[in-house]
């Protein structure tokens, strides 16, 4: 850690309002960006991550740095995401003619691949819950199996388990969703 962001943080660690401005100016669209594609609800997003952030400086004396902000940060609004996910404990309803009053899909290719789209938000919020995260926070966001792991606190090779069969129930449910949709 360079000294400049040690420094910020111990400042953030003291209460400092500044150093957390910095710190919310450096990793907010970071925050935002998880949070919107763990939830597919961008307004509910941008509520979760000033809600992960309030967390965080409430909870500022227990960053002790054994992880980067970053992670401790990320932790905090997965956590956010996965209280989100039980309050809400349904999928979409989504229906075909809600998509082609979409004044943007003009086309037919545009409602098929907004179909598709929908679809596969359908098929990953139908997941459970650890798969979900898994799977989004892997394919979706890009985060190695190691800082998953951190994330989610648990073993390498459970999250390489959940990655994969978070995959193959997705792709099970895709498979599902494009029958009915095609009969």
């Amino acid at each position: 850690m360079d000294p400049i962001e040690k420094n910020i943080l111990e400042d953030f660690q003291k209460g400092n309002k500044e150093a957390f401005g910095l710190l919310m100016e450096k990793y907010g669209n970071a925050v935002y960006n998880m949070l919107a594609r763990m939830i597919s609800d961008r307004e509910e997003a941008k509520d979760l991550t000033q809600e992960t952030f309030l967390k965080a400086y409430r909870n500022r004396k227990n960053f002790h740095g054994d992880s980067s902000f970053y992670t401790w940060v990320y932790k905090i609004a997965l956590n956010s995401a996965r209280d989100y996910w039980r309050r809400k404990k349904e999928t979409y309803p989504l229906s075909d003619a809600d998509i082609l009053r979409d004044e943007s899909s003009q086309t037919e290719q545009l409602v098929m691949e907004r179909l598709d789209h929908q679809m596969i938000l359908q098929a990953i919020d139908g997941l459970e819950e650890e798969f979900r995260e898994a799977v989004i926070l892997r394919d979706v966001l890009g985060l190695s199996y190691q800082e998953i792991g951190n994330l989610t606190d648990v073993p390498e090779g459970t999250v390489k388990s959940r990655i994969s069969r978070g995959r193959h129930r997705l792709r099970e449910d895709l498979k599902m969703l494009h029958q009915k949709r095609e009969g």
